[in-house]
């Protein structure tokens, strides 16, 4: 199988496509691990995460304890763990998970760059992506990726194939509508999660354009009126309409899955946190179990020349400077860094692997994709850039604004304002 990842590295690299070859490293990338402390000495590490039944962290841990079986790890889960006091109030974690949209205390972290865990298991656009001013001080836990899950089996029945730019998306969608189907489906509120990747690796890529959101300038900003032309051609179009995608939650999760299994819904608008649910519910869908089809994640082929890419390294695991037991927290960072565990949380949890080299058949197809511009998500980019954009992009679909000019001056008055008071 193709190696994604690999193919994930060009294209971050600034490629525009899907390019370039595998390197034969994996040896290099996960050599055996070996272990530096002392394995039969006894300790407890408290780790603070997002997820309740995590477990593809469990099945990390039960590696780790093959080495230091001694050593106990357990985890409490916390809606959140970004404020500044957090671990003020919780002086007992050791090991918290991070997330670069809420941002976390990096005083508060050992800086792991200065303990020189190993990262070359990575991508290292990946670990770029996740730095603060320079230093790392959170591992990323996987990738988190923004666009569709296509029905394959439903467009090849209807005598179509996967597109890959604009007008190839907007013809397979006219040619479904004419046969009675609502082609793009999900929450009405998750819309903009078709035109959000092409509205960041604009921003991204051009510092000119960043700058005239920040400042407001509508003239510096123009590129960024297509996103809300090509959102609102589709609504316009009834390519996805308000009455199906009532139905769904607001979540886009368990119910929109089983929905999406019925196997009538040719394109889901979701992100690969949402696939990662998807396989364990194949079992519990009778419609799928009765009828399976072939299903893939896809970036939403919204440019001339193919999809926006915007990547975004998705949550990560940070260490307490203040644990008691740090130096096996670290230990532990330095296990989870490798290939093999960062693909095992990766494939148990159903997101794209932060490591160089994975495989994944769900994502097997984004190798396959044409990518018209892509861009890395960074803790340096404001998060109201994006914030800003999903709320205008709602406003645009429910009537409140008129037209794409409208809604890119929204965009850029809001976001001027959010600039103006120091917002992130």
């Amino acid at each position: 199988m193709k190696k994604f990842s690999l193919i994930l590295a060009a294209l971050l690299a600034a490629s525009i496509t899907f390019a370039g070859c595998a390197k034969d490293n994996a040896n290099d990338k996960n050599t055996e691990f070996k272990p530096s402390l002392d394995t039969k000495a006894s300790a407890e590490i408290e780790v603070a995460t997002f997820f309740g039944n995590f477990e593809a962290f469990d099945q990390v841990i039960n590696h780790f304890n093959d080495f230091y079986p001694n050593i106990k790890i357990s985890y409490s889960t916390f809606s959140d763990t970004s404020s500044d006091n957090f671990l003020t109030d919780n002086p007992n974690i050791d090991i918290f998970m991070t997330s670069n949209d809420r941002g976390y205390n990096t005083d508060r972290c050992v800086n792991l760059t200065e303990e020189k865990i190993d990262v070359s298991a990575y991508q290292q656009v990946v670990i770029d992506g996740n730095k603060v001013d320079g230093e790392l001080y959170s591992l990323p836990m996987g990738l988190k990726l923004t666009g569709l899950v296509v029905n394959k089996t439903l467009l090849e029945k209807e005598g179509l194939s996967v597109p890959q730019t604009w007008s190839e998306f907007t013809s397979v969608l006219q040619t479904l509508k004419n046969k009675g189907y609502t082609p793009i489906q999900g929450p009405q509120t998750f819309m903009n999660a078709l035109v959000y990747d092409m509205n960041m690796c604009i921003v991204k890529t051009d510092a000119s354009v960043l700058n005239a959101v920040k400042s407001g300038d509508a003239e510096g900003a123009a590129k960024l009126q297509t996103v809300y032309e090509r959102l609102l051609y589709l609504s316009e179009n009834e390519y996805f309409t308000e009455e199906v995608n009532a139905t769904y939650p607001a979540n886009n999760y368990n119910d929109s899955i089983m929905h999406f299994f019925e196997g009538d819904v040719p394109f889901w608008v979701c992100d690969t946190e949402k696939v990662s649910g998807m396989k364990k519910r194949e079992s519990q869908s009778a419609a799928f179990a009765a009828n399976s089809f072939e299903y893939k994640f896809m970036f939403s082929p919204i440019g001339d020349n193919g999809a926006y890419a915007y990547i975004e390294p998705w949550y990560g695991f940070a260490v307490n400077k203040d644990s008691k037991v740090s130096d096996y927290a670290l230990e532990f960072m330095r296990f989870i860094a490798r290939e093999d565990e960062l693909n095992t949380l990766a494939s148990i949890k159903g997101i794209p692997s932060a490591a160089e080299n994975f495989s994944d058949s769900r994502y097997s197809d984004l190798g396959k994709s044409k990518i018209e511009l892509s861009a890395i998500k960074t803790t340096s980019l404001p998060y109201y850039v994006e914030n800003n954009m999903s709320i205008v992009s709602r406003e645009l679909l429910g009537g409140t604004l008129q037209n794409a000019s409208d809604a890119l001056q929204a965009y850029l008055t809001k976001c001027a304002e959010s600039a103006k008071q120091g917002q992130r």
